[in-house]
């Protein structure tokens, strides 16, 4: 069973990366990992603030991902309807190399698929992977 990773942003051009690769191992086992990546946004805050940061300041980057992760699988597993596919979220709170990496020894994954924007030319987090 071969085991795909795409990290994703949630963008069309994310959507349309795993409708093409699940159309392109539409006859293979595949386990699809759907990685979400964030970073808290601290700019403009001294040490002094973020201690006080209230939890729904860290819960809600945690929520969002998961949530939109959740429609993400739930859109895949309906909208493929292939019993050779499976889908799986996953949401981390580091930067997309981090995850990538660390996911794909962890679980041992065989192909990981980039997104690019539609140009020619190689984004810098796409050259650093």
């Amino acid at each position: 069973m071969k085991k795909i990773l795409i990290p994703t942003d949630f963008s069309l051009n994310s959507y349309q990366t795993v409708d093409y690769i699940t159309t392109l191992f539409k006859n293979v086992n595949c386990e699809f990992y759907l990685l979400n990546t964030y970073l808290y946004e601290a700019s403009g805050l001294t040490a002094i603030e973020m201690l006080q940061a209230d939890d729904e300041w860290f819960d809600k980057p945690k929520e969002e991902s998961l949530k939109k992760l959740g429609r993400l699988v739930t859109r895949y597993t309906l909208k493929c309807n292939n019993p050779k596919h499976s889908f799986h979220a996953i949401s981390e709170c580091r930067s997309v190399v981090e995850g990538i990496k660390e996911n794909v020894e962890k679980i041992g994954i065989d192909v990981v698929v980039l997104t690019s924007k539609g140009s020619n030319s190689l984004g810098s987090t796409i050259e650093v992977i």
